[in-house]
């Protein structure tokens, strides 16, 4: 029968926060290992997952940073990113210090236990606001330069 088994959907959509969740601790491996590829896909990655998280996060506790204990390591992850891509960018290679790399895996069990409390369409709507954040900060580089 074509008929749904009962439940079918909940597991498909473990396995789509599953599969979310691996590539971006595959991502982070990559940047601990300073094995990434020149394409900077993991950086990019595991980039927006932080920035993602951190649109859920104020959506799931509020935005103010005091009241959500979530936002904090959130946005030191994003400062410990912008350092790796500093020092990306001033010699040349993949770099991430022990400080970083804890800070990064604690805001990453925070983006595993926001995805994996999210339904679909709350991360999907997270994806599409950090989206016209980026561009919005994409137009305002342009206006500065």
């Amino acid at each position: 029968s074509d008929e749904q088994i009962p439940g079918s959907h909940l597991q498909s959509t473990q396995e789509v926060a599953d599969r979310s969740i691996k590539l971006v601790r595959d991502a982070f491996d990559s940047l601990k290992a300073g094995s990434l590829l020149d394409t900077e896909r993991d950086f990019d990655l595991l980039s927006h997952a932080l920035g993602v998280s951190i649109i859920r996060a104020g959506q799931i506790a509020g935005e103010v940073i005091e009241d959500n204990p979530m936002l904090p390591p959130l946005i030191d992850a994003n400062k410990a990113m912008r350092a790796v891509l500093a020092r990306r960018r001033k010699w040349g290679k993949w770099e991430l210090i022990a400080a970083e790399a804890e800070t990064l895996d604690y805001a990453l069990e925070i983006y595993e236990t926001i995805v994996r409390a999210s339904s679909p369409a709350q991360m999907n709507d997270a994806v599409e606001l950090h989206i016209v954040a980026l561009k919005g900060r994409f137009i305002e580089s342009l206006e500065t330069t």
